[in-house]
């Protein structure tokens, strides 16, 4: 069925200039800072602080690592002192995540110094803002659930290596966003995952894992992630959000990490992140046997790449329905096909003004999809572009693709 309805990121391994080691470098430590204002309210960190093993462990480690990196230095320019977010930790650890006035005080000067980028191009000082109105940024990076590791023992022969440590820039924030952060990642070599679990009142029974995109260099986590997992988990719906491994380019554009190596990652993480997300089904409450995958982009190819790989097996990680957001340009794919009894359906949405993926080139495979794989529907939109992302703006046609995803949903599965 067919529907219609009327900041530079580097990745090349030269060497970074001095203000380019300072904004890696303030990456890493929002990393950390997000990662324990999240944790520090859990209940293994209470219970054994910092010698609970996974994430937590880790990163006292990584704290560590980040205060003998000279370059953290570079923060003070911020006015940061690397040493004081690991006083914020064991603070925290001390107190079982309670706020003291030493946690206040901490939290307070990075405050300061993290600014977030509204779309307007303003930048807002959120210490200074309405408080009514806008998030703290204690709040913002508290809002979210744990941050697990898809694989907590590791990853042996990982082909997957960066020269720098993990990182996010922050891009610009529509003022209509869920999370009030819009973080865009790189340099990932330790994939992880977080749970939405659906709202108990609608819970739909229903799994959805949710693959950011980002040209597979990077990951808009929270615009094509964890907005969207908000969202949907209000709606009834349990999501996970991923984020998987990236590959870095040269500055011929040639890919860093052997693009066949690549690929066999993060083929894995796709895989790994549906046999995580089953065992979560009898908790949270929704079938494991009706898991599906939303990719937008980049990770709209991961979700694409799952079916047309193992459609043809029984295997586990088989997604019951998929979601292609501005992807699909592969006609050849679905030309080999000769079983499309075997395809799951798929919803997809495309804007007629995607500068990026162009509707000419998209349409022939999309309508194709459409039209020979059973419960399939493509929804055209003539405005959004490409990077619509939840489409914040409720007076545009292609709002209203999240609001179709849901009604598709419920026609096949309640």
């Amino acid at each position: 069925m067919i529907m219609i309805s009327c900041g530079t990121f580097r990745n090349s391994d030269k060497p970074l200039s001095e203000n380019e080691r300072l904004e890696h470098v303030f990456g890493e430590f929002k990393i950390l800072y997000q990662r324990l204002l999240t944790f520090r309210n859990s209940s293994d960190f209470k219970a054994e602080g910092f010698g609970g093993g996974g994430l937590n462990t880790e990163w006292l480690v990584k704290v560590n690592k980040l205060v003998e990196n000279p370059d953290s230095k570079l923060l003070l320019k911020k006015s940061i002192d690397v040493g004081d977010l690991k006083h914020l930790g064991l603070a925290y650890a001390g107190s079982k995540g309670v706020e003291t006035e030493v946690t206040k005080n901490i939290n307070k000067i990075f405050e300061e110094a993290i600014i977030i980028k509204r779309v307007e191009n303003e930048e807002v000082n959120l210490d200074n803002v309405n408080q009514g109105k806008t998030k703290s940024i204690v709040e913002l990076f508290s809002q979210f659930p744990n941050e697990n590791l898809l694989y907590p023992n590791g990853i042996k022969d990982n082909p997957v290596i960066h020269p720098y440590q993990e990182t996010y820039v922050d891009s610009a924030v529509h003022s209509k966003s869920l999370t009030g952060l819009n973080r865009v990642y790189s340099y990932v070599s330790e994939p992880t995952y977080m749970i939405f679990p659906a709202k108990k009142e609608i819970n739909r029974g229903i799994g959805l894992i949710i693959f950011p995109g980002g040209g597979l260099k990077n990951i808009w986590i929270d615009k094509e992630g964890t907005d969207i997992a908000l969202w949907l988990s209000e709606q009834g719906i349990t999501c996970m959000v991923v984020k998987y491994r990236t590959n870095r380019k040269d500055s011929d554009g040639d890919w860093l990490v052997d693009f066949g190596d690549y690929k066999g990652a993060i083929y894995q993480d796709a895989r790994t992140s549906m046999q995580i997300m089953k065992e979560f089904a009898d908790s949270l409450n929704f079938d494991k046997n009706n898991i599906g995958m939303m990719g937008f982009s980049a990770g709209g190819w991961l979700t694409e790449r799952m079916v047309y790989k193992y459609y043809n097996g029984n295997y586990d990680w088989n997604p019951k329905f998929v979601a292609l957001i501005y992807h699909g340009n592969t006609i050849k794919l679905i030309k080999e096909v000769k079983d499309k009894e075997k395809l799951p359906p798929f919803f997809m949405a495309i804007a007629q003004n995607d500068n990026k993926l162009t509707f000419e080139k998209v349409l022939p495979y999309l309508k194709m999809v459409s039209t020979e794989v059973k419960n399939s529907e493509l929804h055209i939109y003539p405005d959004g572009g490409h990077g619509f992302g939840l489409a914040y703006d409720e007076t545009s046609a292609v709002s209203e693709w999240k609001n179709e995803f849901v009604k598709w949903l419920d026609r096949m599965y309640k």
